[in-house]
């Protein structure tokens, strides 16, 4: 197993479902006792709350949103645990028109029989840095 190559399908399956907006495939690609910590502090417990949270924001202000995520590196903690840091670009928010939202993505991929999912995620914004007077 490469965590690279874990990672990396894991955020190919995350970015196209978040921009085909289909909330059903992006809860699948965790755990049904994951956990996701998004960028304004807000946890979700469990893959069917993961869902809601997501369905209700991409029927909304998200609706238009394109995401884009990139691996910054990947470690295997254990056997079936993978530590995975991610970037991500997400554009289309209605309610910052024009603005590329940037943010810090750290999961935790464990594999439970055959299936990798996510266990845990932390999703970071990085705060826009201010003007050099």
């Amino acid at each position: 197993m490469d965590p690279n190559q874990v990672a990396a399908e894991i955020a190919e399956r995350f970015t196209t479902a978040w921009n085909r907006h289909d909330m059903g495939e992006f809860a699948l690609i965790f755990h049904d006792d994951a956990s996701f910590v998004n960028v304004v502090g807000l946890r979700m417990r469990g893959r069917a709350e993961i869902q809601h949270a997501h369905a209700s924001v991409h029927a909304g202000p998200y609706r238009e949103s394109q995401i884009r995520v990139e691996i910054d590196d990947a470690r295997e903690l254990a056997p079936t645990v993978i530590l995975a840091g991610m970037r991500s670009e997400l554009s289309g928010d209605e309610r910052r028109p024009g603005e590329v939202r940037r943010t810090v993505l750290t999961l935790v991929i464990d594999r439970r029989g055959d299936a990798w999912g996510i266990a845990a995620a932390q999703n970071t914004l990085i705060a826009a840095a201010p003007p050099v007077a």
